[in-house]
């Protein structure tokens, strides 16, 4: 009878364990959601076709000015077409023509968000003003490579799909996209 008594009050105290951490976990979940269905970025600019997608989804829809963007969102526009996401102030990426990218927010540890922009293909020219002194860096991958885009920089870019990344003169024309034929 005593060991009975004893498997229970384990027993016990074990699902009191277990059912306590669930309901940590369940009343700090924004903790560890910080960014989640928050917007993070908006189209400032467009012309033509800009097209956005949400991270998991297979359906793009057609994107408008001063539309939000949300963490793992992909933003595309098509050919003769370009865009400005704005990241706040003093923070912007410009897409050029047939481009495509996808935004991520990463929060630091003082509660502001970075953002990691990943260039799937295309042109794009991040921008981070001078008198955005202490934001975050606009980070860009494009294949292997990564740039940091910090206070007072600009940083262009242009990547066809399978190809390496290259930078060029953001003042300076892009470089030619080689089309094949239809």
């Amino acid at each position: 009878m005593e060991q009975s008594t004893k498997m229970r009050t384990v027993f016990f105290a074990v699902w009191a364990a277990m059912v306590a951490g669930v309901l940590t976990a369940l009343v700090n979940q924004d903790r560890f959601f910080a960014v989640e269905d928050v917007s993070i970025a908006s189209l400032v600019k467009k012309s033509g076709a800009v097209q956005v997608r949400s991270e998991g989804l297979v359906r793009w829809r057609d994107a408008i000015e001063k539309q939000s963007f949300f963490d793992g969102d992909r933003v595309a526009t098509s050919r003769d077409s370009k865009a400005k996401v704005g990241f706040g102030p003093g923070r912007a990426l410009a897409l050029g023509e047939d481009s495509q990218v996808q935004i991520t927010a990463i929060l630091t540890a003082n509660h502001e968000n970075a953002y990691l922009i990943s260039l799937l293909r295309g042109t794009i020219i991040a921008e981070v003003e001078g008198s955005c002194q202490g934001c975050p860096p606009l980070v860009i991958r494009a294949g292997d490579d990564t740039f940091n885009v910090g206070s007072g920089n600009k940083l262009a870019l242009f990547k066809e799909v399978g190809n390496k990344v290259q930078k060029f003169n953001p003042k300076g024309p892009c470089p030619e996209v080689k089309r094949s034929e239809e």
